[in-house]
């Protein structure tokens, strides 16, 4: 991700049951990223979809949720590169399933207005 881009993780199920889906945060350097999860609220009838973002810790988190059987969810990640202290700074997702399915995604993200001083 360069400064503040955003791109998407999609899962799915593809099993005929529910399915639980955790993702833990890994930071195993000092300079993890910031991310946010873009969101879409829905609203009263003046505003009946609003864009939102949920702010994740630039630390290690967790979160578990249930995906449909047959469903597909997409989670669009946001680096927020104002909070970012590095001109690179990375971090890895770890997808864990109730199947016991496993995958490590690696997140990185650039911020170009930063000089590297190590």
């Amino acid at each position: 991700l360069a400064d503040g881009s955003s791109d998407s993780l999609v899962l799915r199920n593809r099993r005929g049951n529910p399915l639980e889906i955790t993702i833990e945060h890994h930071t195993p350097l000092s300079r993890a990223v910031p991310l946010s999860i873009a969101v879409k609220v829905v609203g009263g009838a003046g505003a009946p979809v609003q864009a939102g973002a949920v702010t994740k810790p630039a630390a290690p988190w967790s979160e578990t949720f249930s995906l449909g059987a047959g469903g597909s969810l997409a989670l669009p990640f946001q680096a927020r590169s104002d909070e970012m202290t590095a001109p690179v700074q990375a971090s890895l997702l770890k997808i864990t399933t109730g199947l016991g399915t496993e995958a490590w995604v690696p997140v990185s993200a650039a911020r170009s207005d930063l000089r590297d001083t190590d």
